[in-house]
């Protein structure tokens, strides 16, 4: 008694089927070559994040041994350089007077004539290398030199400016009978009140 009712299906629908299936089929083949472009960037950036984690890691490590370093001051590592090529020069200096005098005294004893040696170094350079010594650094004598030679065997002061820690210290040397006795310099913001 109850028949099922059966409806017409249009005829347009028939026949626009297959071009209905042909357009998912299309937005299918869309959509499945959409998502292998994306696995395959995907897996482009992983490979590129792989490389990136060591530079990571040497980010880290460069900024441990940044912070290890801090405690260094440039200028004292520039102020122990310079110290360090003073001490060498002063160390040149003796070498090549000893291996002179010694060549000469050589030379002198086989000829029978005595080649006097080499002198030792003047009041300036005795000034200049007891300060450099002390830890001062661009030493410069202030006295005329005349005035310095003329200290060789004798008693006077040789007016000197220098520079330790940033600070330009100013004073003298105090010779007696050619050697150094004493050394007395102030920071020049001391010398002003």
């Amino acid at each position: 008694m109850n028949e099922p009712i059966l409806t017409e299906i249009p005829s347009w629908l028939i026949s626009g089927l297959p071009w209905i299936f042909a357009l998912f089929a299309i937005l299918g083949t869309a959509c499945a070559i959409g998502l292998w472009i994306l696995v395959a960037q995907m897996r482009s950036l992983d490979q590129l994040n792989a490389r990136l984690v060591p530079l990571e890691e040497l980010t880290s490590l460069v900024r441990k041994l940044s912070g290890e370093r801090e405690d260094l001051d440039l200028r004292r590592l520039e102020h122990v350089v310079v110290d360090i090529r003073d001490g060498q020069k002063r160390t040149e200096d003796v070498l090549l007077r000893a291996v002179e005098a010694q060549a000469q005294q050589s030379n002198g004893e086989s000829d029978g004539v005595l080649i006097p040696v080499a002198p030792g170094p003047t009041v300036g350079e005795r000034v200049v290398n007891r300060l450099l010594a002390m830890g001062y650094e661009r030493v410069q004598i202030i006295s005329p030199a005349v005035e310095v030679t003329a200290l060789a065997n004798a008693d006077g002061e040789v007016l000197i400016e220098a520079h330790r820690g940033g600070a330009l210290y100013k004073g003298r040397v105090v010779i007696r009978g050619g050697t150094i006795s004493d050394v007395e310099l102030q920071p020049s913001y001391s010398i002003f009140p």
